[in-house]
């Protein structure tokens, strides 16, 4: 799988295929699941997609709240991460490998036209390209993420 689409598939999932594991509620605080209490990016983003009910009462997966997603995973984490501005903390909240190696294979998948070399604009770019990918494919993302 690649790295965009392990991307993908952590922050939307797969509108085509929703199956009853999307509609797992987000674990709620309480005394013995405080607030402080780790969980993976794959046992929160999933169960946090949007349900709305159609018309016939079906099912139907709504644009995903970024923001709103991982913030919630953020506040699960022990960590300080700033993935509203740090391709590595964006992918390390996901728990998709942030090494360079992994970073310039993403590039690559998008197309990055600049130099290599030049990490921080590399990240800035990936950063920015991600956060529209993940927009196109129906991800509710703030507008100054995609700026």
């Amino acid at each position: 799988m690649s790295a965009l689409s392990q991307i993908i598939q952590k922050v939307i999932g797969d509108h085509e295929t929703s199956t009853s594991a999307n509609l797992i509620p987000t674990p709620q605080p309480t005394l013995q699941n405080s607030p402080l209490e780790v969980y993976s990016s794959d046992e929160i983003l999933p169960s946090m997609r949007n349900i709305s009910r159609q018309a016939d009462g079906a099912p139907e997966q709504q644009a995903p709240d970024l923001k709103a997603q991982l913030t919630a995973l953020e506040r699960s984490r022990s960590q300080d991460l700033d993935w509203r501005h740090s391709m590595v903390d964006f992918l390390r909240l996901l728990d998709v490998d942030s090494s360079l190696e992994a970073r310039e294979s993403l590039a690559r998948e998008l197309e990055y036209p600049g130099d290599f070399d030049d990490e921080a604009a590399l990240d800035s770019w990936l950063h920015r390209h991600v956060m529209l990918e993940l927009s196109k494919r129906g991800a509710n993302v703030p507008e100054e993420l995609l700026a």
